[in-house]
């Protein structure tokens, strides 16, 4: 139970260079593998809960930093890429107003695992050009 793997195992891969934006990665992809341990573990949906809360709010502050960075460095793609958070946040705000039934977490936790990844690994290695360049 103690020595299950990782839901998302964080690599140099991942890594984008800006050291902000990585440790904010970092971070979310730590909550979301701990909100994976605590549903494969039988915790207490109060639990769960608080996790998802702090994954919410800390991405909230992820996207804010990011987007800051984006206008102040004048990546051209700004818009476009702030949409994509947005359509994020409805969605899983959407999810999580979903009936609960005994595959919806692993419905959640498979759409962040391969949104955050994607994000990170295709979406935001677009701006880090602009980024280190401003």
């Amino acid at each position: 139970m103690f020595t299950q793997p990782l839901y998302i195992v964080w690599q140099q891969k991942n890594m984008l260079g800006i050291p902000i934006i990585d440790e904010q990665h970092r971070s979310i992809v730590s909550m979301i593998n701990t909100l994976f341990y605590f549903s494969q573990n039988g915790k207490n949906d109060e639990l769960i809960d608080s996790v998802l809360d702090s994954l919410k709010q800390y991405t909230r502050l992820h996207f804010t930093t990011e987007e800051e960075m984006l206008y102040a460095c004048g990546y051209p793609e700004a818009e476009s890429h702030i949409a994509y958070h947005r359509e994020f946040t409805a969605h899983v705000e959407k999810m999580l107003q979903e009936p609960d039934d005994e595959e919806k977490m692993g419905r959640v936790m498979a759409f962040l695992k391969r949104w955050w990844l994607h994000h990170i690994n295709n979406e935001d290695r677009k701006y880090v050009p602009y980024v280190q360049d401003c």
